[in-house]
């Protein structure tokens, strides 16, 4: 998944580039493309964390 979400974001660049907008419209967009990644990988970090703490706690309760 997250090659796919790199190989968007790079399309997007490339047509960012193309487009002819100014340069500080680019970089706006671009930036807030890698903030919107940023949150969404800290958001599966944050559950694949909660899922392990569960198994944990599961594992515990049945010792």
């Amino acid at each position: 998944m997250d090659l796919k979400i790199r190989i968007l974001q790079k399309t997007i660049e490339k047509l960012l580039w193309e487009s002819g907008l100014p340069a500080e419209v680019r970089r706006l967009v671009l930036s807030d493309l890698q903030a919107q990644a940023g949150r969404e990988a800290d958001a599966a970090v944050d559950e694949q964390m909660k899922e392990e703490r569960r198994e944990k706690q599961d594992a515990e309760g049945l010792h």
